[in-house]
């Protein structure tokens, strides 16, 4: 079992390397909760996506607010194809009435990329402070009270080479939505021996 996760971690870092290529330096998500529309924009200042400049801007109610996000590559996060999003081209759920839930991948290059869940206010047209969830390349299952997330929970300590393809160990990590908020277990144990992988840090350059 143990093999087949460091095969899966393989896969997943060669697929982050290809995915690095395919960056829009800009790109919205049209949300929709309650009576409420509103629009994420993610841009980059000078036109390119790898200059990790994007700024993020809400417009909700005819207002456009600058989001507390700092400046890096964003890119939409894909949801698996059972799931269902309240945005046209990022995962997201509805939270209430007034507000989502929305998940937008952070590049991290030389590493993994991360998903962040960021909570969007549409009445009072306010951005909160986002949560890192978890290193990934796969999809987000999204649901109505938790999502879930495979992502890298641990290192190989017997792989000496920081870059080898068998370094990282992954598994499901399950996210219980709590009002506004989420909760994070992973599903299964850590494999004994193994180094845990500190959650990501959204953190300005």
């Amino acid at each position: 079992m143990r093999r087949a996760l460091w095969v899966v971690g393989a896969l997943c870092l060669h697929a982050g390397t290809a995915w690095a290529h395919d960056a829009l330096p800009s790109w919205k998500a049209k949300c929709k909760v309650g009576d409420h529309t509103f629009t994420l924009t993610f841009d980059s200042q000078t036109g390119d996506a790898y200059a990790d400049d994007m700024q993020v801007r809400l417009k909700a109610a005819g207002e456009t607010r600058v989001a507390p996000l700092p400046e890096k590559l964003y890119r939409p996060t894909k949801a698996t194809s059972d799931s269902s999003s309240v945005c046209d081209t990022t995962a997201a759920l509805m939270l209430d009435s007034d507000a989502a839930m929305v998940f937008v991948t952070v590049d991290d290059r030389p590493g993994i990329p991360f998903v962040i869940a960021v909570v969007v206010d549409a009445k009072d047209r306010r951005v909160l402070i986002p949560q890192a969830l978890g290193y990934t390349t796969s999809a987000l299952e999204v649901r109505s009270t938790f999502v879930r997330l495979y992502a890298t929970q641990a290192r190989n300590p017997k792989v000496k080479n920081s870059d080898g393809p068998d370094i990282y160990m992954f598994a499901w990590r399950r996210f219980a939505v709590l009002g506004r908020d989420i909760r994070a277990r992973w599903e299964t144990p850590l494999p004994r021996g193994a180094k845990p992988v500190p959650p990501p840090v959204l953190v300005s350059r």
